[in-house]
């Protein structure tokens, strides 16, 4: 082992110590046997004991000596007086319990923890590493590295694989009772069902690769926490993974029956953990508020978050308080998200910079989310959308086909730099900002429901579904792709033209069309002119003059004021010798202004606004003002349909 010195004179190597006892993978020794699941040798079963003995004695200092250990690998433990701190272990018993050090399976190699010696050397030295090699017919000890503390806390209990949870259980439970520490479960399989009773006991293994805690039957959780206390002190589990066989629950807060203040049994903080195969990972019955997520990954499950509110009588308690950061959600077969929580306070609920793909099923779940009394609302935020909901059918409360999310009885949702996808809504309120809609194909909402996008960005080639207050960016560009919005109703005369552009159509007075009957109509809020009503007949193409021609290299702009009045939806499209817009849908029954823009690097000609009636009895659509403009500048055009352009004299 190439240690080096630093300048304080203790060894250098926390990263080396990190990794042995990360890596540990046995039992303590007991009565001369080895790790369990490897056959004990007897020319190490002896020299190790020895080790043991020697440091139990106090005499781990004149055991190195007698063996000769290069002055080197423990060279440089001196304090400021250059006064050797492995001398003042001399005479020191160091106490070894269960838990306290590891032997490898390979049994050519010791961890241990040395809370005694932490006290007499000032912390400098806490843990060591013996690594013992064969020679000829027997072994002896290679090298010794010491380490200020380890990665671990001075109280730390290490379980190994194979320890029985019975056994686990009185080693948490000890841990508990005596003030407190870290439970270390090593590398390797640990088959338990383990009740976390106290806030004062952390759980942590090697990484989410090499500790792996499995159930030991399918109607008990790997980890239940049932914390008798309602603090705000976090419990954290970290870098470990839970792995089931397809069945059972991850992780649990509260008891099944239900038990006294279980609505506490919440403020858990995970990291860096991995949930997989199992039916949920993490289960929130009694609202239990207070979970964070970091840094977790969750794989095949049929929930990864599962979290209902509780009502019972004088205990209610939500189901907030929830932040998922930098977590991968993927294989969830119903929901990634699921949510049931009519208490009221329901709120502050965060998803950040996650990302969720390949879920078949509703990426989230809400049937309630009581967010009155001024709390904070719901928050998905900068987090991949990619293949989800992509099951035939999913059964929740009933069969149907998933969306990206079904939010019912919701207080304020908001996404922001999200790509959502398609949504269900019932007495929902939804806002968007600054997302990519492309996803957004199908919305489907009560009356009681609201959706409305900020600062919207469209890559796709139809129309995003919901109100949108405003536009970040347009991309689509080229025939028959670029994209018209839904916005709000224009104020007419609060518009005024802006430097550079050149007006092509518009309409301030009767409609003038091919084809279709006009009809007069009132005259709309807002409007300058009454809107006139059109009857357009399926199949008929409208078009709305008068006609314009667009030069080159300019951005075309577009607002038309319209709702639908009877009959099915109406495509509206702005073409010309080429086309411009994809298809927009008039299926809105109260007065939007449709807005859009594109580039056109061509001229081009008798560019008109398009109505074509579809059904069988046709359409009725009443227009207000429109018109269509050409601007130099990229800003002046997104201003221009945004309501923000300048007044110029």
């Amino acid at each position: 082992m190439n240690d080096t010195v630093n300048t304080s004179g203790v060894i250098n190597r926390r990263a080396a110590l990190a990794t042995a006892l990360i890596i540990g993978g046995s039992t303590a020794l007991s009565s001369g046997c080895s790790a369990q699941g490897t056959a004990p040798s007897q020319r190490y079963t002896v020299p190790i004991r020895a080790l043991l003995d020697a440091i139990r004695q106090g005499r781990l200092p004149d055991y190195l000596d007698d063996l000769g250990i290069p002055r080197p690998s423990i060279a440089g433990l001196n304090d400021a007086r250059g006064t050797s701190l492995l001398a003042r272990l001399k005479g020191v018993p160091l106490t070894l319990v269960e838990g306290g050090y590891l032997i490898h399976p390979d049994e050519q190699r010791v961890d241990v923890l040395l809370p005694e010696a932490r006290k007499v050397t000032g912390g400098l030295i806490g843990a060591a590493q013996f690594v013992f090699v064969p020679t000829g017919d027997g072994v002896r000890l290679a090298t010794v590295s010491f380490e200020p503390s380890g990665p671990f806390p001075p109280a730390t209990t290490i379980v190994a694989p194979g320890s029985a949870s019975q056994r686990v259980q009185q080693m948490y439970d000890a841990l508990a009772a005596s003030g407190g520490g870290t439970l270390f479960f090593a590398a390797g399989t640990h088959h338990v069902a383990l009740a976390l009773t106290s806030r004062t006991v952390r759980i942590a293994g090697t990484g989410m690769g090499a500790t792996i805690l499995t159930p030991i039957a399918a109607d008990r959780p790997v980890l239940e926490a049932g914390y008798n206390s309602g603090s705000w002190s976090l419990v954290e589990i970290a870098n470990l993974s839970v792995i089931g066989t397809g069945t059972g629950i991850g992780f649990r807060a509260g008891h099944l029956p239900r038990q006294p203040l279980d609505e506490f049994a919440g403020r858990t903080v995970f990291r860096n953990v991995r949930f997989d195969r199992l039916q949920t990972c993490i289960s929130r019955p009694y609202g239990q508020i207070g979970l964070w997520l970091q840094n977790c990954v969750f794989g095949a499950a049929d929930y990864h978050i599962h979290s209902v509110g509780t009502m019972t009588p004088g205990e209610p308690m939500h189901a907030g308080n929830l932040v998922a950061r930098d977590c991968h959600f993927a294989g969830a077969a119903k929901a990634v998200f699921f949510m049931n929580s009519s208490a009221i306070g329901t709120g502050q609920v965060t998803l950040d910079h996650c990302i969720m793909e390949l879920n078949p099923g509703y990426v989230f779940y809400i049937n309630a989310l009581n967010g009155v009394e001024g709390v904070p609302g719901m928050l998905v935020q900068s987090c991949w959308n990619e293949q989800n909901a992509t099951a035939e059918s999913v059964t929740i409360d009933r069969p149907q086909r998933p969306v990206y999310a079904y939010l019912k009885d919701t207080g304020l949702v908001r996404f922001e730099d999200t790509p959502i996808g398609d949504l269900q809504l019932a007495n929902a309120t939804v806002v968007t900002r600054d997302c990519a809609l492309d996803l957004l194909k199908s919305v489907t909402a009560d009356r009681m429901s609201t959706l409305v996008h900020y600062d919207a960005r469209g890559f796709g080639t139809f129309a995003p579904k919901g109100l949108v207050a405003s536009i970040a960016a347009t991309y689509q560009f080229g025939p028959n792709r670029a994209l018209s919005f839904a916005m709000p109703p224009r104020n007419w005369r609060a518009v005024r033209k802006t430097y550079g552009e050149t007006l092509l159509s518009h309409r301030d007075g009767r409609i003038a069309s091919t084809g279709g009957t006009t009809i007069s109509s009132a005259i709309i809020e807002g409007q300058i002119s009454a809107s006139q009503a059109i009857c357009v007949a399926a199949g008929e193409h409208v078009q709305l003059l008068p006609q314009g021609n667009a030069p080159r290299n300019r951005w075309v702009a577009w607002i038309i004021d319209c709702r639908l009045a009877a009959g099915p939806p109406v495509a509206l499209t702005v073409t010309g010798t080429s086309g411009v817009s994809a298809g927009f849908p008039i299926e809105h029954t109260t007065l939007c202004s449709v807005a859009g823009m594109t580039w056109c690097d061509a001229p081009v000609g008798a560019l008109h606004i398009e109505l074509l009636g579809a059904g069988n009895d046709g359409s009725t659509v009443e227009i207000g003002r429109y018109e269509i403009t050409a601007f130099k500048r990229r800003q002046d055009a997104l201003a221009y349909i945004n309501g923000t352009a300048r007044k110029t004299v």
